[in-house]
């Protein structure tokens, strides 16, 4: 799939996988893919989830982001795909942009399948991100493309950390007992409480 993308080059991908919304933040992840690209040109960006698939502003804003770092010959912009998994695995680095959403379920898929994450803070990605520098403590495109090289060069560290929080934290079977606990303190007529009910084995 590498030698797919972008035939004959050697190099390093960084995927990005999200539909093309505001809170995706393409733009940001375009500034820090231009940082990366000043910094070594070997790198290459992957976007799964092509914003320019709607007529709204916001991908015009991001087709003409794209002109200005004059990015179009190191950018692919793929649409939503049901193998997305398998970009993922073909990419040196998953980065996110995200400025809110839920439970990232592709984060946890790239720590599944071995490709190390750098990400921006938001929702509860440090809790799921075994290293702390894999989190850019400011929405800023230099420290994004820091966590994205580190991540790269201690791909070796980090893959197999990522994989253990995982078994430890996300497998179905604990899951299920992490749900479980949840629906038991409702089911107890606890409903009104407002502590949260989220166990400690899907945050420790």
């Amino acid at each position: 799939m590498r030698a797919a993308l972008w035939p004959g080059r050697e190099g390093f991908i960084a995927c990005l996988v999200g539909i093309g919304t505001p809170p995706q933040d393409h733009l940001l992840a375009l500034d820090t893919a231009a940082v990366l690209r000043q910094r070594d040109p070997r790198w290459r960006f992957l976007f799964v989830g092509d914003p320019s698939r709607d007529p709204g502003a916001y991908p015009r804003a991001v087709r003409a982001r794209l002109r200005e770092l004059q990015l179009e010959n190191v950018c692919r912009f793929t649409h939503e795909r049901t193998d997305a998994i398998a970009h993922i695995a073909a990419s040196d680095v998953l980065f996110s942009t995200s400025l809110f959403e839920g439970f990232p379920n592709v984060v946890l898929e790239a720590m599944a399948c071995g490709t190390p994450v750098a990400s921006v803070e938001y929702s509860d990605i440090r809790r799921i991100l075994p290293l702390p520098w894999q989190v850019a403590p400011q929405r800023s495109p230099e420290l994004l493309a820091d966590a994205i090289q580190r991540a790269a060069r201690e791909r070796g560290s980090v893959a197999p950390a990522q994989r253990a929080w995982v078994e430890r934290h996300a497998t179905v079977e604990r899951t299920v007992r992490a749900m479980e606990a949840v629906y038991a303190v409702y089911a107890a007529g606890n409903s009104t409480r407002t502590t949260n009910p989220t166990p400690a084995s899907w945050t420790a």
